[in-house]
């Protein structure tokens, strides 16, 4: 199976490679015009983000990514986001992103459960 991992225009070629030695590195053009670098191996897809959804609690927010082990939280919605960021930075923290299934700059996408609205009708 042949996959692809996007790098944002930021990442150069020679980073890419030197994360990646494996990979071929392929500049192309989005309709945008943002350069990117694509990198092709044979292997398994590569994710461009970790997702974690946040939850009110009974006194805290809690944060919980799905595709590493983190559970954190926080008093505000602030605090928790910032608690997020830091125990999934400590998390990957010398880690191998390769062997995580990880690109080498993830995002963090963050999906919130709020309260129910009002009645409005």
């Amino acid at each position: 199976m042949v996959f692809s991992a996007f790098f944002d225009a930021g990442i150069c070629v020679s980073a890419a490679v030197k994360a990646y030695p494996n990979c071929e590195p392929q500049v192309t053009e989005d309709r945008g015009g943002r350069r990117r670098c694509m990198l092709n191996k044979d292997s398994e897809q590569l994710q461009h983000t970790i997702k974690a959804f946040i939850r009110k609690g009974r006194e805290y927010y809690i944060a919980q990514c799905f595709e590493i082990a983190v559970v954190t939280q926080g008093k505000t919605l602030d605090e928790t986001v910032a608690n997020l960021r830091e125990a999934v930075l400590l998390h990957l923290e010398g880690e191998d992103l390769f062997e995580l299934g990880l690109t080498p700059h993830p995002m963090l996408l963050v999906t919130m459960e709020l309260e129910p609205l009002a009645d409005v009708a």
